[in-house]
């Protein structure tokens, strides 16, 4: 918390109840946690400039809690434990106050907008609205003005979202993976059941849809293995093709980054999470694919942190057979199922965790 934010607590306190005037007059009274002694301007360039590295840098030599002394808006106090966060999350705004009432949307949208209400006001109209703009609900409504536009399809298909939003975590800047799932009817070599599925495909992602994401770049595969912007619809004859093609693209442009240098790959696991399919899919339809990557990217200089970004507990045995170097995220109940101790019991001794 800003300590020019607890003083300007302090100057409207009479609106407070006794409780949180109380922890406002104690917050007020508290030091500031220990931090570093460079000038003011100096911490201001590295926070502008490098902002994670320099929290971590001051994590490891002050501890989870310290303080970074800024030029323009005062001395912060930043905390990086965990349950320091979970608590300001779900404090009562008397005692975390937000910054949302003071948006610069105010003279836009008023001070009753979602945007910029507060509390229990904020709540109620965020529940009103989220089922509304839910991206399931919002790619459903979208496949139907589009069906509507186009006429039924030839045969029943099965439109799949996979991804963040299959997780239920997707964001605003969430990237799109789909796929489809069509009926044993289906004749790719009639072209009203070809094309309308490839046109129902451009619409639904238009103007960029393409089998598969990679790299933020969306690409569609011939039978042939080869990547192609010509071809924005191709069932694939053998899907191991494809884990084929996308692990050599892979391995060549780690392995590229890794001989100008690069220390560290980030290496995007091809399992969501453990719980949607498991360590026998895993070897059985991935594992061989991302071992000769990883082996062609570590052959170069480089070390591979493998992400997995779902739960991995079920999972850990099989990545000791990846050959990585270390593994990450790590996520203990009750959001994920496997914490540090856990991952550090069962992966190999070589895997940093």
């Amino acid at each position: 918390m800003y300590k020019r934010q607890i003083h300007s607590l302090l100057a409207f306190s009479a609106a407070l109840p006794p409780a949180e005037l109380a922890f406002a007059e104690i917050a007020a009274a508290l030091p500031l946690p220990p931090g570093s002694a460079a000038p003011r301007l100096l911490q201001t360039l590295r926070i502008s400039v490098r902002a994670g590295a320099y929290a971590s840098a001051n994590r490891r030599r002050f501890g989870d809690v310290f303080t970074i002394r800024t030029a323009f808006v005062g001395d912060l106090a930043v905390t990086c434990h965990p349950d320091h966060a979970r608590s300001l999350f779900t404090a009562s705004s008397d005692l975390a106050p937000s910054l949302t009432g003071e948006s610069q949307l105010r003279p836009v949208v008023g001070t009753t907008s979602v945007l910029t209400a507060l509390g229990e006001r904020h709540m109620r109209q965020r529940k009103l609205l989220l089922p509304s703009f839910h991206g399931d609900a919002i790619e459903r409504r979208q496949i139907e003005i589009v069906e509507a536009e186009m006429g039924p399809p030839p045969v029943p298909y099965c439109w799949v979202v996979l991804g963040s939003q299959g997780r239920h975590g997707q964001g605003l800047s969430s990237d799109q993976d789909n796929a489809m799932i069509l009926s044993d009817a289906y004749r790719p070599e009639q072209p009203e059941h070809a094309e309308y599925f490839a046109e129902l495909a451009r619409r639904i992602r238009d103007p960029n849809w393409r089998l598969f994401a990679e790299d933020g770049l969306l690409h569609a595969m011939n039978n042939q293995g080869h990547f192609s912007e010509a071809d924005p619809f191709v069932l694939l004859d053998d899907d191991r093709q494809q884990r084929q093609s996308a692990g050599r693209r892979t391995a060549r442009r780690g392995s590229q980054m890794g001989r100008a240098g690069a220390d560290l790959i980030s290496f995007e696991g091809n399992m969501a999470t453990g719980t949607m399919t498991g360590p026998d899919f895993f070897r059985e339809f991935v594992l061989q694919y991302e071992q000769a990557a990883i082996r062609e990217i570590r052959a170069s200089g480089a070390e591979v942190l493998y992400h997995n970004c779902g739960d991995c507990n079920a999972m850990l045995e099989a990545y000791n057979e990846l050959g990585i170097s270390a593994l990450e995220s790590l996520t203990p109940p009750p959001f994920g199922d496997c914490d540090v101790q856990r991952a550090r019991s069962v992966l190999s001794p070589g895997i940093a965790a």
